[in-house]
């Protein structure tokens, strides 16, 4: 799946974005995104990495959360939708 994604970005040009859901303290949720990132779970370790390509062969992980820590993650659109304009506009 991450080899068809890259292919994607390149033939689009496009930056890829990784939104993560994670588990906060006291039940609260929290989204954070990652942009111009790719991400994986470790399946020995079950960690969910993110990481940016450096170079042809190369990875940079940027962040790590255990299982326990997220609920879920996905790739999102490069281009923010009309109400995540809106939201970032009002912050």
């Amino acid at each position: 799946m991450i080899l068809l994604l890259k292919i994607l970005e390149k033939k689009g040009n496009t930056m890829m974005r990784v939104q993560i859901t994670l588990r906060m303290p006291q039940g609260h949720i929290r989204l954070k995104t990652y942009e111009n990132a790719f991400a994986q779970v470790d399946h020995r370790s079950h960690v969910l990495q993110i990481y940016r390509e450096v170079g042809l062969q190369d990875r940079v992980i940027i962040a790590e959360y255990h299982s326990d820590a997220y609920l879920s993650w996905e790739y999102v659109s490069s281009h923010p939708s009309r109400a995540e304009q809106l939201l970032y506009h009002e912050k």
